[in-house]
């Protein structure tokens, strides 16, 4: 009645990487130069297991219980080294140039330590609860908040069977219902703010060698917490006319908390990031899966489709301790705002000043900035990346052994911030950039820059632009392009695509009889072919 295992393993891989840049070119300076990068990661993992089975509370109630402990370790290391200038021709080695560096020596550990556990009941199988609890140990979290636990449960209920419902019409009926808490751990070093040695700095007029160390630009927090995630889930599956027609149905509500992030602040506090647990995200989730086969011939040929629907609405419940904005990205362009009340990973830039109903605020009169957007007064959100539904169909065609299935997926709303696009738009490698002689007139309406509000007519009216400007100043400047505003540069993300095709033969095991094989299928497949 009760098994005990215990298991361990290692997985581990190295790789090293070179890259020769050999003396006359163009690329620095043409005296070449040579890096060499050394790259291993291993993971070890040690698992006790005890299992009952066959136990029996009543001659109705099966029950099988597990509980265990586990430990994972992570570790990383590379290193890379960087030579410039070979001093003889053709002799590649990182001794033969003449200026040499350690670009990196990083070493990375991680270890967790878990204990966990679960009871499965059942009743006369058609009424199952699950229970499972878990408690984990980190050693990237501070010695004061370094264990966390998190339970589950789950029902689930055959009423097919307990009412005896089945018939020729409806074949089979489940409801579920599912509650879950998950917890991790934070990335390693996250804790203390560190310096880094450098490289020798200068040399003193008396010869002395002076060594430094670089304080990180990351501001580190010693009071981080473990992410959090709690689930509650609503489901049912239904089966009909023999399960020709499958529904698969889920709702649920996922909520993020203390969620991990390295947040942009400003650079005039000696740091660009700093390290904090931020606030809560709520998504709430519909998802729904349909299988439906139409046709079923006794000649062997079957048309099955299926059809899988998703919907996430997601919003920002909480922030930092001040409800503050947490602007996530490296600053280089657009980054992802967490805002109080908006969806989560809202597209965040410099746009152009636009008036009430949304027009664009236009430079007025000729030459100079004449005709071309007016800028915010400050970054702002300039798009929502999130889609508005997900929609995937597969059709698939059999008959014998041969097989051919397609896959359509539809990605409805959303947006995307493109910096290829603007790249080529700034360098008039699209099509829409193809008139270089014409003139361009920018959507929208005079403004003034100070006050960023409409120039207005007599009637108070916006006035619409009319200030012509060249394609030069339409995609280069502060027009389209990567060099205007942000939000020229946003994009619908609606697509649909034919996303994959297969064709496909199974070979008869008559012919596999003599051979090691117990099956074997030729495919021929297809992705991306069509998108609009």
């Amino acid at each position: 009645w009760l098994n005990l295992a215990f298991r361990g393993g290692m997985n581990t891989y190295t790789e090293s990487q070179r890259q020769i840049t050999r003396q006359g070119g163009n690329s620095g300076g043409g005296i070449g130069s040579i890096w060499n990068s050394n790259i291993r990661n291993s993971e070890k993992n040690f698992q006790f297991l005890a299992t009952t089975k066959g136990l029996r509370i009543t001659k109705d109630i099966d029950v099988t219980a597990r509980a265990g402990a586990e430990s994972n370790e992570r570790s990383s290391h590379n290193d890379f080294q960087n030579g410039i200038g070979f001093i003889v021709p053709g002799l590649y080695k990182l001794t033969n140039t003449s200026n040499q560096s350690v670009g990196s020596d990083y070493d990375e550990k991680r270890r967790i330590l878990g204990a966990f556990g679960s009871v499965d009941f059942s009743y006369n199988n058609y009424l199952f609860l699950n229970v499972t609890g878990r408690n984990d140990w980190s050693s990237t979290l501070p010695t004061t908040d370094r264990s966390y636990f998190y339970p589950s449960a789950g029902l689930s209920f055959i009423f097919s069977d307990a009412l005896k419902l089945q018939n020729n019409i409806f074949s089979y009926g489940k409801v579920r219902a599912n509650f879950a808490q998950t917890k991790r751990d934070v990335p390693p070093y996250q804790l203390a703010t560190t310096y880094n040695v450098t490289s020798p700095s200068y040399v003193t007029p008396a010869g002395a060698t002076v060594y430094s160390a670089s304080l990180s630009n990351s501001l580190k927090n010693a009071n981080l917490r473990p992410e959090g995630l709690e689930e509650l889930e609503f489901g049912a599956d239904l089966n009909f006319f023999n399960g020709r027609v499958k529904f698969d149905l889920t709702y649920y509500i996922k909520t993020s908390s203390d969620l991990f992030v390295t947040k942009r602040i400003p650079v005039t506090s000696g740091f660009s990031t700093q390290a904090i647990n931020a606030g809560s995200i709520r998504n709430n989730g519909y998802e729904a899966g349909v299988d439906i086969t139409p046709i079923k011939t006794k000649g062997g040929f079957t048309w099955n489709t299926y059809l899988s629907f998703s919907k996430v609405v997601s919003k920002v419940l909480s922030t930092d301790d001040q409800g503050a904005d947490i602007i996530l990205g490296n600053g280089a362009f657009i980054g992802n705002v967490q805002r109080v009340g908006q969806p989560f990973g809202m597209l965040f830039g410099l746009g152009t000043a636009k008036d009430d109903k949304g027009n664009s605020l236009i430079w007025p009169g000729m030459g100079g900035n004449g005709g071309k957007h007016i800028y915010a007064e400050v970054e702002d959100i300039i798009g929502n990346p999130n889609a508005n539904f997900k929609l995937g169909v597969t059709n698939t065609l059999s008959y014998k052994n041969f097989t051919l299935s397609a896959l359509l997926d539809w990605w409805q709303g959303g947006q995307i911030y493109s910096i290829t696009a603007a790249s080529l738009l700034l360098r008039g490698q699209l099509s829409v950039s193809e008139d270089r002689e014409g003139l361009y007139v920018i959507p929208g309406v005079y403004g003034d820059n100070d006050t960023k509000k409409p120039i207005l007519d007599d009637k108070g009216n916006a006035i619409k632009n009319t200030t012509s400007i060249s394609a030069f100043d339409y995609f280069f400047s502060d027009g389209f392009g990567a060099y205007g505003p942000d939000d020229t540069n946003i994009y619908d993300k609606t697509t649909v695509r034919l996303r994959e095709v297969t064709f496909g033969y199974n070979i008869p095991k008559s012919i596999l009889k003599k051979t090691p094989f117990g099956s074997a299928n030729i495919s021929f497949s297809g992705r991306n072919l069509w998108f609009s």
